[in-house]
């Protein structure tokens, strides 16, 4: 499983990239990584996307995972998932973090930087 991640300065996001067959481990480590690059830039909005992703394995689908990888209640973390992959495309707040599942990376940037 291959992963990038980068700061988008111009929307002020943590881009998370991933390609391939993921681990519950893998996505762990790839958001701490990102948690790194966020504290750095004083960011606290994160870009997900598994659209390269294995369909297979599901990923990011609690409150409690978000916040044993290292999310804040204060982030906001759009993931970009393929259409199909979940059985709904949902919205939800957990108690650690407001998250929202897409199917295009172009409406989760949009509603990432809504309230900006």
């Amino acid at each position: 499983m291959e992963y990038s991640i980068r700061y988008l300065d111009d929307n002020k996001i943590v881009e998370i990239k991933s390609a391939g067959r993921t681990s519950f481990k893998t996505a762990e480590q790839y958001s701490k990584d990102a948690i790194k690059v966020a504290h750095e830039h004083s960011c606290g909005r994160f870009l997900i996307d598994h659209a390269d992703t294995d369909p297979s394995v599901n990923i990011h689908s609690t409150g409690e995972e978000l916040q044993q990888f290292g999310f804040q209640i204060t982030d906001r973390i759009a993931i970009v998932i393929k259409h199909g992959h979940s059985s709904v495309t949902v919205s939800h707040n957990s108690r650690w973090s407001e998250s929202k599942y897409f199917d295009n990376v172009h409406e989760a940037v949009s509603w990432l930087v809504a309230d900006k």
